[in-house]
């Protein structure tokens, strides 16, 4: 049992580091998005993510 509180804060420090290279396909995936309309959808999606970033760094 006293494996199990150990786990969940290590589980999100590891979904940090593959989530990093995440935000950058999604960056490519924003300029094929700029010729749709929905372009400014993905802007707000894109400041989101930024604000995660910086809080996983606070950590």
């Amino acid at each position: 049992q006293s494996q199990g509180p150990p786990t969940p804060p290590t589980t999100p420090k590891t979904d940090v580091q593959p989530g990093k290279p995440d935000l950058k396909r999604e960056g490519r995936t924003l300029q094929e998005s700029g010729r749709q309309p929905p372009h400014i959808d993905f802007r707000d999606v894109d400041i989101g993510e930024l604000s995660s970033e910086v809080i996983s760094n606070i950590e």
